[in-house]
């Protein structure tokens, strides 16, 4: 998995005047982020970018580091993700030329879809730096994972999930579509994302939830969640076993994922 060259650019830096050890190497740093705010159009948004920006930064996929911001009033609050843009925009994948240079990389991103429910990854929220030879990737846009966008409806979608792979708003997992899970050839690969998902603790799945509680979601809608991720993790594996025809690629399973 590529995991050198994960670098985020800054726009400028000055010298820290604060003093103590290392000041003299101590610098005030400029970067660029990113900021989304809750709208009519997406509920959820600050509630499903943060839980899964933070999940995904604990499995070590490359998420931008991540950040919740406000001035004074809840109002203000975003979403804010660190901006990979340097002098150039990175371009949208190709799903066939990424999976042919990092399989394992394209399963942890299939197996983290499914854990979260994210019904909308396709090729233009995975950013390259280059689509021919990729070596810097991006994972953005989380907005419609768990809670999806309606308001007062993300309870529903999280208990209509519950045993669906969820990766897309097809009628069943069976009629759901995701750039790469076509493209898996290795069940291999997808046990390793799952064994990586079953290690995260209930503690960080408690964590993550509580801090977007109230500013973001209702205290039932934390509880629903929480119970959602653990329930998921636990089962991830069976879950996708449970749905191998849709890996048609793969040809030989484990009786345990």
């Amino acid at each position: 998995m590529k995991t050198t060259g994960q670098f985020y650019p800054y726009r400028s830096r000055r010298r820290y005047k604060g003093g103590g050890i290392n000041s003299d190497a101590t610098w005030r740093v400029k970067a660029e982020a990113i900021g989304k705010c809750r709208n009519p159009e997406s509920e959820y948004l600050i509630a499903n970018e943060w839980i899964c920006g933070c999940i995904g930064q604990f499995l070590r996929l490359p998420i931008p580091p991540c950040s919740l911001l406000r001035k004074k009033t809840s109002g203000t609050v975003m979403f804010a993700s660190q901006s990979f843009e340097g002098d150039t925009t990175p371009d949208d994948l190709e799903p066939e030329l990424l999976y042919n240079s990092d399989a394992l990389l394209c399963a942890g991103i299939v197996v983290f879809d499914i854990f979260v429910a994210n019904c909308d990854r396709y090729k233009g929220n995975i950013k390259v730096d280059n689509p021919a030879t990729p070596s810097v990737i991006r994972l953005i846009d989380h907005e419609r994972a768990l809670f999806y966008k309606d308001a007062k409806e993300g309870i529903k979608r999280l208990k209509s999930r519950a045993d669906r792979l969820g990766i897309a708003d097809g009628m069943d997992s069976a009629f759901e579509w995701h750039c790469f899970v076509e493209l898996i050839d290795s069940a291999e690969n997808l046990s390793h994302w799952v064994r990586r998902v079953e290690d995260i603790p209930d503690w960080f799945l408690h964590s993550v939830c509580e801090e977007v509680k109230r500013l973001a979601i209702t205290e039932t809608e934390f509880q629903e969640v929480v119970a959602f991720l653990k329930a998921r993790r636990d089962k991830l594996g069976q879950l996708i076993l449970d749905n191998r025809t849709r890996f048609p690629k793969v040809k030989q399973w484990p009786l345990i994922l």
